[in-house]
């Protein structure tokens, strides 16, 4: 069953979050999930990850915000699409605190990839969209102290231990 199935409106027509107006906020990684796009949508097929930050201090504690991110694919994307998607990937995970070395290995199903980023806390910036139809997250910066998985100093031939659930991963 998709995420979507139980409601009547289109994913195409869903808010994103609860429209928070463009400024900057205190986050926390509130939860990672593999979104499919249905068989009648235009987008079948192709996948992307939910990343949901939550409001943690201000004016909107408790709401959310969906960051949305397309999984790059060119069996089903123009290899300019794929390279585009592909950048936007990267900067996301990048911001979330998974390691280069690791971001191809990374999976939003696996609990053990998804708990070393649950949880963190750290500012991001949203900003309208050029036609003011919705909002997109355009930064995101961890705090110091939670620095998510980067600070895992790994090598290509380190032995995967507990402290390392990406070496472990397919």
């Amino acid at each position: 069953m998709g995420l979507f199935d139980r409601i009547s409106t289109p994913v195409d027509e869903i808010a994103v979050g609860f429209n928070l107006p463009a400024n900057t906020y205190e986050f926390v990684i509130d939860e990672i999930t593999l979104f499919s796009f249905k068989e009648d949508h235009n987008l079948a097929g192709q996948h992307a990850i939910i990343f949901k930050l939550k409001v943690i201090a201000g004016a909107h504690i408790g709401k959310t915000f969906d960051h949305f991110v397309r999984i790059p694919d060119e069996s089903l994307q123009t290899s300019d699409e794929a390279a585009r998607y592909a950048g936007f990937l990267k900067t996301a995970l990048d911001w979330y605190g998974v390691p280069e070395s690791f971001m191809n290995k990374f999976d939003p199903e696996n609990p053990a990839h998804t708990a070393m980023i649950i949880g963190k806390p750290g500012k991001g910036t949203l900003k309208k969209s050029k036609k003011g139809d919705y909002i997109n997250l355009s930064h995101f910066e961890l705090d110091e102290e939670e620095s998510g998985v980067s600070d895992i100093n790994l090598t290509p031939d380190t032995e995967a231990t507990l402290e390392d659930p990406w070496a472990t991963s397919k």
